[in-house]
């Protein structure tokens, strides 16, 4: 069984990938007052944070592998946010924060991207 076939297919602006694996992160703004002399603190809530996503993206060489590659790389190089399409958390609008794309001389023709995005 290929490796695509264990993968689940996700999209970025429209542009394809597998992913490999997903985190995401969330949870509460706080700020701590402590006070001087005392164990005494308060731990005020001020909301919640936006989600972010880590997400694993993977691209398999076929014929349009160049294509697929460059339309991906060209894609998170725009600016503005977009919609992420992914199998568990259904299409979600995020801003992309960065991206890290590693190809290897050993994984001739397939393309791994850590993309990097927060909820907007």
């Amino acid at each position: 069984m290929p490796l695509s076939d264990k993968l689940y297919k996700s999209s970025f602006k429209g542009i394809n990938f597998y992913i490999n694996s997903i985190t995401t992160s969330g949870g509460r703004k706080v700020v701590v007052h402590e006070f001087v002399d005392t164990n005494k603190r308060i731990v005020e809530d001020l909301g919640g944070l936006q989600e972010t996503f880590n997400v694993e993206a993977i691209i398999f060489g076929d014929d349009n592998y160049f294509q697929d590659r460059n339309s991906l790389i060209n894609i998170l190089n725009q600016e503005g946010s977009g919609i992420f399409v992914h199998q568990w958390g259904g299409a979600v609008t995020v801003t992309l924060e960065g991206f890290t794309v590693t190809e290897t001389e050993s994984n001739l023709g397939e393309l791994r991207a850590t993309l990097n995005f927060r909820r907007v």
